[in-house]
């Protein structure tokens, strides 16, 4: 009986860490998107100088937006897939 009930006890810390750190995905995703848009803005303005110092910076922060925009799908791709299994599952019993 005892054992039962710590179970449970460690059943619900573990729920609710599982729980805080999807929270915590979700804002840093939220956090990549606007960074990912600001980058994607500074990117589309013509460079004004062939200075390979300019262009050096350039590429790097197209590296930077590509890295925030793997980073970005790596964490939601367990997201993603388990929303459209809720989702089924909802269709199923309705």
């Amino acid at each position: 009986m005892a054992g039962n009930v710590f179970l449970a006890l460690v059943c619900i810390k573990f729920g609710r860490t599982l729980l805080t750190m999807e929270n915590s995905v979700d804002n840093v995703l939220i956090k990549l998107d606007s960074e990912y848009r600001e980058i994607g803005k500074i990117l589309s303005t013509p460079l004004a100088s062939d200075d390979p110092y300019v262009l050096r910076v350039h590429k790097a922060i197209k590296r930077a937006q590509n890295s925030v925009f793997e980073s970005a799908i790596v964490l939601s791709e367990n997201w993603k897939s388990k929303n459209v299994q809720e989702k089924d599952t909802e269709k199923d019993t309705s």
